[in-house]
């Protein structure tokens, strides 16, 4: 019985030795499920840092490792750490991925020479210096801009018609609210990028929301322009952009309760207008490449392509001015060759 008893009682401690170890030796398995990060949106002067703290759950997941990238390292760089120094201006979404499971989190960052921030916390918020690069109207900044300034603007409602007299990038952060812009300068490059132009009147005969005069480079994406009236359609414009301009780059806009759309002046040069959507109006999009005062009349050898742009009770799509009954360059406008009407001089 002594034997037996002894031997059993060894069986025993074995068996609860070997689950011990086994226990021990078995790694955490839990997976993780998600990842997040403190900062969702950040707006910096370039130069300045700002450091995101990222969380991953469950908080005892097996392998907890991140990694940190940035979309565009030209305007904002970011470490191991999640710290993100602005080094250019611009856009940029900085994303922290895990090792397990590949979740992801974002923050997207705007970087530039000047914010614009009329919040009552606007001296509290950020590293700049009111005055210098920081500041509370649209107009307070454009009149100490340099060339080639990019100009971020926060949110809000800007009681203000924008006028620029040198090349500037104005990036609108969840779509500032303004009046008009003008460029009042020749041989300028302007970039207009995530703005909200919304009026009460529609603008004058020949007059526009958003006027580039001659010579200018234009880009506009990703705005909005709108006249909030419910009145017979008049006036002019909502983008016009003035003879010789160098290039045209429009698109994913919206055009609402205008006379006219989109109107181009001739130009020798690029016109691409595309991926726009277009309600309410009486004309959508109308370009003009006849060369003034040339004989024989001559069209300017413009390229580039108006297309893909969405019509919504727009009375005439598209109008398109040039010499001949027939037109063989090298302007691509689909969507006007798509429109029932037709207007050739």
């Amino acid at each position: 019985m002594k034997k037996i008893a002894k031997k059993s009682i060894i069986l025993l401690l074995i068996v609860v030795l070997t689950l011990s170890i086994f226990a021990c030796g078995t790694p955490n398995t839990l997976m993780v499920d998600n990842v997040v990060v403190d900062i969702q949106e950040a707006v910096l002067v370039v130069g300045e840092e700002v450091t995101l703290a990222a969380t991953v759950t469950p908080q005892d997941a097996a392998n907890r490792n991140i990694a940190w990238t940035s979309s565009n390292t030209n305007v904002v760089t970011v470490d191991n750490n999640g710290k993100c120094t602005a080094v250019g201006s611009g856009e940029a979404t900085v994303t922290v991925t895990t090792a397990e499971g590949a979740k992801t989190a974002q923050c997207k960052i705007y970087s530039g020479d000047i914010i614009v921030d009329a919040s009552e916390e606007t001296e509290t918020d950020y590293g700049g210096v009111l005055g210098t690069s920081l500041f509370k109207s649209i107009g307070e900044a454009m009149a100490i801009i340099t060339e080639d300034s990019t100009v971020i603007i926060k949110n809000g409602d800007y009681n203000e018609d924008v006028i620029a007299t040198s090349s500037v990038t104005l990036i609108g952060v969840d779509y500032p609210v303004i009046q008009s812009f003008t460029m009042n300068a020749d041989d300028a490059t302007i970039i207009l990028k995530g703005l909200a132009f919304s009026n009460t009147s529609f603008p004058n005969g020949g007059e526009a929301t958003i006027d580039i005069l001659q010579g200018a480079s234009v880009t506009i994406t990703d705005c909005t322009l709108i006249i909030n009236t419910t009145e017979t359609l008049v006036g002019g414009y909502a983008i016009l952009v003035d003879k010789q301009a160098q290039k045209v780059e429009i698109t994913n806009c919206t055009i609402s309760n205008y006379r006219y759309g989109i109107y181009v002046y001739p130009t020798d040069k690029q016109i691409n207008i595309t991926n726009n959507t277009f309600s309410n109006l009486s004309i959508g999009i109308g370009v003009d490449i006849r060369q003034e005062n040339s004989e024989p009349p001559t069209n300017y050898p413009t390229t580039g392509s108006v297309s893909d742009n969405e019509y919504n009770e727009v009375t005439t799509a598209a109008q398109f001015f040039h010499y001949g009954e027939s037109y063989e360059g090298g302007f691509v406008f689909a969507d006007y060759e798509q429109d029932e009407e037709i207007v050739e001089e």
